[in-house]
């Protein structure tokens, strides 16, 4: 019977059978780390990528109420208040100055 073995399989008497099958193993392993490792990289990208929608979200919406209310009188008023100091009808209008006197 072991001569058979011999004949008809001769790699499984001389191992290189099993060095085959253990380099097979040790390639599945190394596949199967660079897939986990990827796995993570990947995760790590879509919680970032989630985190800038939410932001992008919240930004169109703010944009979305601005020009909204761009219509509004009130709103256009304090506008000009603030972006480019216009007084309305009545107002007195204050500038402090810092300048130190020597």
């Amino acid at each position: 019977m072991k001569s058979i073995l011999k004949t008809a399989y001769p790699f499984l008497c001389k191992g290189w059978f099993y060095a085959f099958a253990l380099f097979c193993c040790f390639m599945y392993e190394k596949s199967n780390l660079k897939q986990r490792e990827m796995r993570v990289q990947l995760t790590e990208q879509l919680i970032q990528l989630q985190e800038m929608t939410a932001l992008a979200l919240q930004q169109q919406m703010a944009l979305k109420n601005k020009v909204s209310s761009q219509s509004d009188q009130s709103y256009i008023e304090l506008t000009l208040k603030k972006e480019i100091g216009v007084i309305a009808e009545g107002e007195l209008k204050v500038m402090f100055s810092t300048a130190k006197n020597n």
